[in-house]
């Protein structure tokens, strides 16, 4: 039998196969064209034509481009056009929407003399054409559906999520109108999910669901909903993650539900500005969880904000919120968690309870709404924020904490000679690296290393002026002899020194201050260095002195890991120096002696290293902050970054002032600038004291007409 017929081949562009003629015959009147031809589902494949066609049973052939097999005469069992311009073939058979037939060319033959498609308008038969085929990579869901220029109803568009997912290619987007969408959605292939707006585009799990939206696969991005409705069983969750790994979810609220996210043995996951608030139970749930992290997530008025149990570990919570809760968070049996940079507040019974052997989850940094950090009874008894409660649970560490809600500053300790020892179990001031194969008892605290987490200052007394070595945060104490590196840390001492105690000095040296600060007789070593400050009088100010160090108290002296081992005296009579080593300090001049002449030199029992100088005073500061404008912080460098150093230099207010002296004047705002300014801070009544230089302080400075 003679036929006429038209071959079409789709080119794939842009998302839409777009079919241009190749091969035209005559035909009795104007023949249709397709637009699209998909995979609408395993056996299903929807053609779209320009004009109404209608359909007969005939046999159709799949050639699978990837494995370049044919699959031949695969009988369709339904075909559907009824005058419309949508063909849909349903095939016979095992499915061919499978990952190695996703693409590939579909070939509508005349077997027996069947007429497979006629078109409405001519009678055009089209038989014997070859089509590519392939699955939509983006779907449209608005409700109610209605056919568009580029949007077929049933094709790449669907009145409901579920449908649009299922239509959708894996790796593709699936994107959804404003409005509410009552249904459970199950995302079983990797695709990403794009509502309208979380304030505009609902999905509504109607009351007895367990889930709004539910992930069975890895690599699933969804956002811009509002996730309610789930009161069914567990997880009765606005979006369950149960074995899925690297998903993105972000931008969407949960609320109305008994959870608002659920993840169990999920991992990998980034969870990110979602809102889990108003909540019957908990905000954002974690168990048997591990590498997952949230970010500025919030969750307020719930029973619990951030729920972490059931050996979940090594997750990560920065710049979330968690308020007006019954707990803030709650740990349980999970260990390894980086809880840093949050705001945790108002939370009616604990801002964070910690329990059931939990171990070693970092807690520090956090707003816990005062600036004298949580109320924890053991290690801190004076705070007057939330609650933080440990029951058998060790290694947490909470210090330090933000001083203020925007962490412009963190929290610091001060201890005497009496309480150093409290600062390796007070929570985090210095953090033990344990030697797990030492003996560890209440005297015995056997490390390798300690960990200064919160910047530190021991004070020690002479009558009514200190003594003082100042650990900023972040140094790693350790022992000088690597050869055997574990030392007990409860060993480590403070004290004043007698200097007729102290020997072993080269002849001609005359002692004007010491100190002791480490282990007697035992190499301790600071990375990076620490400062150290010695009192030698105020009728030494001005003059230049040189700086030893040694372990033992009779021999080996020596400047090893002192930065500079001379100081000038301050007016206050501190001499000040940063050191990478301990444990005992002396601050030396030569032995004075007078000349025939009446001068003084250096004599006595040995030759004279350095004679005493009498230091010219420097000429007073110019100050020239009243200059600055601008508000200035960490991590900040420019000229107005020095004006502001060389100003708390010339203020000396105390002794991170002494320590910036040291250092010198700079342009970048660093850990001494921060600490320098926030001494000032407090010395004149700016509350709170954070090391932030801005409207408060240049409003002091102009009050105090500097």
């Amino acid at each position: 039998m003679k036929n006429i017929f038209k071959l079409f081949s789709v080119v794939f562009l842009f998302g839409v196969f777009v079919l241009a003629p190749q091969i035209v015959s005559a035909a009795p009147g104007p023949a249709p064209t397709i637009v699209s031809a998909n995979f609408t589902g395993p056996n299903q494949l929807t053609i779209v034509f320009s004009e109404p066609v209608t359909g007969a049973t005939t046999d159709f052939s799949i050639l699978n481009v990837q494995e370049m097999a044919i699959i031949t005469h695969r009988q369709v069992t339904d075909l559907a056009g009824d005058s419309t311009n949508t063909l849909v073939l349903t095939f016979d058979g095992n499915a061919l929407n499978t990952p190695t037939s996703d693409f590939g060319t579909i070939d509508i033959n005349n077997t027996e003399g069947a007429k497979s498609v006629k078109s409405v308008s001519g009678g055009v038969d089209l038989v014997g054409g070859t089509y590519s085929i392939g699955n939509l990579s983006t779907i449209y869901v608005y409700s109610p559906c209605i056919n568009a220029p580029g949007l077929y109803c049933g094709v790449n568009g669907f009145s409901t999520i579920q449908e649009g997912i299922n239509a959708v290619t894996t790796g593709g987007t699936v994107r959804v109108a404003a409005g509410t969408y009552v249904e459970n959605v199950v995302i079983d292939k990797t695709l990403t999910l794009i509502g309208a707006g979380a304030d505009t585009t609902t999905i509504d799990a109607d009351g007895e669901a367990d889930f709004a939206i539910e992930l069975e696969a890895n690599g699933i991005e969804v956002s811009g909903f509002t996730l309610t409705g789930t009161s069914g069983n567990v997880p009765s969750a606005g979006i369950a993650i149960y074995q899925v790994d690297g998903c993105n979810i972000h931008d969407n609220i949960f609320t109305g539900n008994r959870y608002g996210m659920w993840l169990s043995s999920a991992e990998d996951n980034i969870i990110t500005n979602n809102d889990a608030s108003h909540n019957n139970q908990v905000g954002f749930f974690l168990a048997w969880s591990n590498n997952n992290t949230f970010t500025g997530n919030t969750a307020d008025s719930t029973g619990i904000g951030f729920r972490i149990q059931a050996s979940s570990g090594s997750n990560t919570f920065t710049g979330n919120t968690a308020t007006n809760n019954i707990r803030g968070f709650h740990i349980l049996a999970s260990s390894s968690n980086v809880i840093t940079g949050n705001t945790i507040t108002d939370n009616s019974q604990y801002g964070m309870r910690v329990e059931n052997n939990s171990i070693g989850n970092d807690l520090t940094e956090n707003w816990w709404g005062d600036a004298s950090g949580p109320y924890e009874e053991n290690y801190n008894s004076n705070g007057e924020g939330q609650t933080l409660s440990f029951s058998n649970s060790n290694y947490n560490y909470f210090r330090p904490w933000c001083i203020d809600s925007l962490c412009h500053g963190l929290s610091s300790i001060e201890v005497t000679p009496d309480t150093l020892s409290t600062l390796f179990d007070n929570g985090g001031s210095i953090v033990p690296v344990l030697d797990l194969g030492a003996p560890q008892n209440e005297t015995t605290v056997s490390v390798t290393s300690l960990n200064v987490n919160e910047d530190t200052t021991i004070k020690v007394p002479i009558g009514d002026i200190n003594n003082a070595v100042n650990l900023p945060k972040g140094t790693i104490i350790t022992k000088t002899d690597t050869e055997n590196p574990t030392f007990n840390a409860s060993d480590i001492t403070a004290s004043s020194v007698a200097l007729d105690s102290l020997s072993g000095f080269a002849p001609g040296v005359v002692l004007k201050g010491a100190f002791q600060w480490g282990i007697p007789e035992l190499g301790l070593t600071f990375t990076p260095g620490i400062n150290v400050y010695i009192y030698v009088g105020t009728d030494l100010a001005g003059r230049t002195l040189s700086v030893l160090h040694s372990s033992s108290m009779d021999s080996g002296w020596n400047t090893n890991g002192i930065a500079n081992p001379t100081c000038i005296v301050s007016e206050d009579g501190f001499c000040s120096f940063v050191t990478t080593r301990a444990s005992y300090f002396a601050t030396t001049a030569p032995e004075a002696r007078h000349t025939s002449s009446g001068s003084s030199v250096g004599a006595g029992h040995g030759p004279v290293i350095v004679p005493i100088t009498n230091t010219t005073p420097t000429a007073p500061v110019v100050s020239e902050i009243s200059k600055v404008t601008q508000d200035l912080k960490l991590g900040i460098a420019n000229a107005d970054v020095k004006t502001l150093q060389l100003f708390l230099i010339s203020q000396n207010k105390g002794l991170a002032a002494l320590a910036l002296s040291t250092h010198g004047a700079t342009d970048y705002f660093g850990k001494l600038t921060k600490a320098a300014l926030a001494e000032w801070q407090k010395v004149n009544g700016i509350i709170p004291a954070t090391g932030y230089f801005g409207p408060k302080t240049r409003a002091k400075i102009k009050e105090l007409g500097l």
